[in-house]
């Protein structure tokens, strides 16, 4: 990351489909860059910061970043973007005066649907799990699921897919049974990897999930 020249670090930081949580993340990795050789690169940082969508950052943010950081604080073209940013928070009446197509889109990654486990048959539980996409119209195969399951519940959380609860078949002296689940596991997109985690304290199948404040919630369901 830090061989980036300017040029490839700008067309990475403007583009549309950056995948990030935030905005701030992007701020950072800028000025991680900016700092890994400050005396050659200083003279970027306007240039890159414009491509940060700065009214996206929160009032408290962009104030810190004011008194806290000298090479903002230094700059007259960072100060302006800065001073930009506020003005769409403090004056929303003129709010349209200071927005642009680039500075305040949300950026949005391309969206992808999975396929995760479910049944086949009688008995027959799915482990397989496809990941499609829409802008090529391709299905590919992730890593099987650690439980084989159907009937559970699922989100996302911080880029992150989380499976929960469900019914899974299990084999005992040749007959097959249907067992409600506890088990919950995680699949991370960097490994393409599913890792259990901390069971929920009741098995419950064809339950509700649901996020809220970055925190799951199970709700209900059989058991």
């Amino acid at each position: 990351f830090f061989e980036l020249t300017h040029s490839e670090l700008d067309e990475i930081v403007s583009n549309d489909c950056l995948n990030v949580v935030t905005e701030e993340m992007v701020f950072y990795a800028l000025e991680s860059w900016i700092k890994y050789d400050v005396q050659e690169r200083q003279k970027f940082l306007a240039q890159l910061l414009h491509c940060v969508r700065l009214p996206l950052l929160s009032v408290k943010f962009l104030t810190r970043l004011y008194e806290a950081n000298h090479l903002i604080r230094d700059d007259h073209t960072c100060k302006h973007l800065l001073n930009e940013a506020l003005k769409y928070h403090f004056m929303p009446e003129h709010r349209l005066s200071y927005q642009t197509v680039l500075t305040t889109r949300p950026r949005c990654p391309p969206k992808v649907l999975c396929a995760v486990g479910g049944k086949a048959g009688l008995f027959a539980c799915l482990e397989s799990v496809e990941m499609y996409f829409p802008k090529n119209d391709t299905w590919i195969g992730l890593a099987p699921l650690s439980v084989p399951r159907y009937e559970f519940g699922i989100c996302a959380l911080d880029q992150k897919i989380y499976v929960i609860g469900g019914i899974a078949t299990h084999m005992c002296q040749g007959i097959n049974y249907r067992k409600h689940e506890s088990s919950v596991e995680c699949w991370d997109p960097d490994t393409n990897t599913w890792t259990l985690i901390e069971s929920m304290n009741e098995s419950r199948s064809t339950l509700g999930v649901t996020v809220l404040s970055r925190e799951i919630y199970a709700l209900g369901g059989y058991d």
